[in-house]
């Protein structure tokens, strides 16, 4: 008798799985962006670094943690090499040469 209800149980979670996954997709696919939304924009970080303002204070002003300034730090291009490189690599063309 508990195998009988086990396997109704079973059946029903399986059947919400797919019709949350179904969702999901059909939510993407109009265009809903899913996940939390970033809480400080990297450009307002990667600004304040560039102009000298320590860490500590960049975390004063825009309210982020440390490891959110360290992320934004890191993940910024450090010259215009690299940005050129960056851009080829994405696109699949030459720079040129």
């Amino acid at each position: 008798m508990m195998n009988i209800i086990a396997s109704f149980a079973e059946f029903e979670l399986s059947l919400i799985k797919e019709r949350t996954r179904a969702g999901l997709a059909y939510a993407v696919s109009k265009g809903v962006v899913l996940g939390r939304p970033p809480t400080t924009p990297k450009e307002d970080i990667l600004l304040l670094h560039r102009q000298g303002v320590p860490q500590r204070e960049i975390q004063k002003l825009l309210g982020c943690s440390k490891g959110a300034i360290y992320r934004a730090i890191q993940s910024a291009p450090k010259s215009l090499k690299e940005i050129v490189e960056k851009l080829d690599v994405e696109t699949g063309g030459s720079n040129g040469e």
